[in-house]
């Protein structure tokens, strides 16, 4: 159901009894959160009559929208049209939603639905191995699950990829440093020491030129597989590595495990018949003893050298992304690949698909990236594990924890009530994950942002505690209501009928529900679905201050049928997000 569509149909059919053109996408309307000045506001119809030198039929059209049904009021004021809605209308509306089982979310999954054989491979998270998964990896992984949540929920058939970096410079000087070092690999080492010998690694490889040399060595032996003694050392970096991840996935709720991953070595037998391949397809040239693709900038015939493989013999992360390509499209026969990674990596994604199409790795197939905003830090760069600086995701947890922890503690001490420490532990834990992932999923996703601890904690801010603390409002209610059934004197079998601002602004983002699950689908965008939440949680904040929600004869039916839909949308939501409610705090 989507009354801006409803109300815009009814325009342009209007301007087409006038003969006026128009460009739908010039017909703007939206949800007023000020009832004062209506309910919805439509504009861009001025400038289109302009245009057509027909401004003098705007109070024509104001007329004939008056005249609906659905519309208690329609006036024209300041180049906008807006509209008052009757609650008759919404009531017909409400109670219709109500009666088909709250949501007809199945139709649009049918509509969605996908021939069982089209495959699409959701590429998101993808680390670089040797090092903790620290903030800046927030967005590819929370953001990217979101994508496969929702790509399920519309009945897709997507596959999930983790294209984490374990065979590449970043793997082979942590090699070489070992090697000097002559460092056993017991079996109680650990993430931190791996990412402190990475740490120490990188300061060698910049200052010292012979390590640096001997790292590019071990890196063409490592991708040549000639070594057993590396194959071993890369082994265990890798499965400590793994296994670190899989911890911060499983407390995140994150759907990636080991039978997702993709790790840039798989590829590696692909690499040598790519490299013929694309010399004997003339795409690749030897230039300066580098494997070389030109590729032509059509506009200002501009020419641009991306090298496949260097001097030394080893592979440059393109060469390797192609291969990646390659294996997607013919092994796992993907119709789609969708890569969830930031904006840096455009023109890496670019260049690898423009070389596939050429190749004809891609056979048929697409790629699509779906770029977002970089983290940054209080400098305003993007934050580098290489730097040591960035604060690890699994340390953010701990200090959210500890103030989400301490939140309900001080609550507790001003209510007088004897803190349960255990089951404040239970909760805190389930709050504090929570609270990270919506965080970044509130956000919108193409913003660069500046990460600072403090700035979770922002008070009258959309925030999951907020929308949680809504949701264990009406869970309370509803469980108190069907508990004492015979106590409240009214019938719950009666139609809905409207009778106050809040119950009708709740209908309204009521209705909206269905569409805006389709606009977060199609916009990849989930801060779209968490305003939605935090919009109903403050209109129903407010409704609860004010009313006494069960008392009323007249208005508690219609609160118990709204909020059980309420609820049903958080939970919905909920799956496709990737978050948890729970029932009491």
């Amino acid at each position: 159901m989507n009354i801006e569509k409803i109300i815009i149909k009814k325009i342009i059919y209007i301007l087409n009894i006038h003969n006026i053109k128009y460009y739908y996408k010039d017909i703007k309307c939206k949800m007023l959160n000020n009832n004062k000045f209506g309910d919805y506001t439509v504009y861009g119809i001025y400038n289109i009559l302009l245009k057509n030198n027909k401004t003098y039929i705007i109070n024509n059209i104001i007329t004939i929208l008056n005249k609906y049904f659905c519309f208690k009021k329609v006036i024209y004021k300041n180049f906008f049209i807006n509209f008052y809605i009757k609650y008759e209308w919404i009531n017909f509306l409400i109670n219709k939603i109500y009666n088909t089982n709250f949501f007809n979310i199945n139709i649009y999954k049918k509509i969605f639905k996908k021939n069982k054989n089209y495959k699409i491979l959701l590429d998101y998270s993808s680390p670089n191995l040797a090092k903790e998964m620290h903030i800046g990896h927030l967005r590819s992984t929370i953001l990217g699950d979101f994508m496969f949540r929702i790509l399920k929920f519309f009945n897709f058939n997507v596959i999930k990829s983790n294209h984490v970096g374990d065979w590449g410079l970043n793997i082979s000087i942590i090699i070489t440093f070992i090697l000097n070092k002559n460092i056993k690999l017991n079996e109680g080492i650990n993430i931190s020491k791996i990412e402190n010998f990475y740490l120490k690694s990188v300061i060698e490889y910049k200052i010292n030129n012979n390590f640096k040399i001997r790292s590019e060595y071990v890196l063409f032996i490592l991708q040549s597989n000639k070594n057993y003694i590396l194959n071993n050392i890369w082994k265990i970096i890798t499965k400590i590595s793994i296994n670190n991840n899989n911890k911060i996935y499983k407390l995140f709720n994150i759907c990636l495990n080991n039978k997702d991953i993709n790790g840039e070595s798989k590829f590696s037998k692909y690499i040598p018949y790519i490299i013929k391949d694309l010399y004997n397809k003339k795409i690749a040239k030897n230039i300066k003893n580098c494997k070389t693709v030109i590729i032509k900038n059509k506009k200002n015939n501009n020419k641009k050298y991306i090298i496949l493989q260097r001097k030394n013999k080893t592979y440059s992360y393109i060469l390797i992304e192609i291969a990646y390509i390659k294996y997607i499209f013919n092994n796992i026969k993907a119709n789609k690949i969708i890569y969830y990674i930031d904006n840096r990596q455009k023109n890496h994604i670019k260049n690898s698909y423009i070389i596939s199409k050429k190749a004809k790795y891609l056979n048929y197939g697409k790629i699509i990236h779906y770029n977002f905003g970089t983290i940054l830090n209080e400098n305003n760069k993007p934050l580098k594990t290489k730097e040591g600086k960035s604060l690890k995701i699994k340390n953010l947890f701990f200090i959210v924890n500890n103030k989400i922890k301490k939140y309900f503690i001080n609550k507790n001490k001003k209510k007088n009530i004897k803190n349960d420490y255990k089951n404040i532990n239970i909760i805190s834990k389930i709050i504090s994950i929570n609270y990270i992932k919506y965080n970044e999923l509130s956000k919108n996703k193409y913003n660069n942002y500046i990460f600072k601890v403090n700035n979770f904690f922002y008070k009258n801010k959309n925030n999951f505690l907020y929308v949680q603390y809504s949701y264990c409002r009406m869970i309370s209610i509803l469980n108190k209501y069907n508990n004492n059934k015979n106590k409240y004197n009214f019938n719950i079998n009666k139609e809905i009928n409207i009778n106050n601002l809040y119950e009708f602004k709740l209908s309204l983002y009521l209705i909206k529900f269905e569409n805006l699950i389709i606009k977060s689908y199609i916009k990849s965008s989930p801060n779209i679905i968490c305003e939605y939440l935090y919009k109903i949680s403050s209109i129903f904040s407010k409704m609860y201050e004010k009313y006494n929600i069960l008392e009323n004869e007249k208005e508690s039916f219609n609160n118990i049928k709204i909020i059980k839909m309420i609820i049903k949308i958080y939970i919905t939501s909920s799956k496709i997000l990737g978050i948890k409610f729970i029932d009491k705090i």
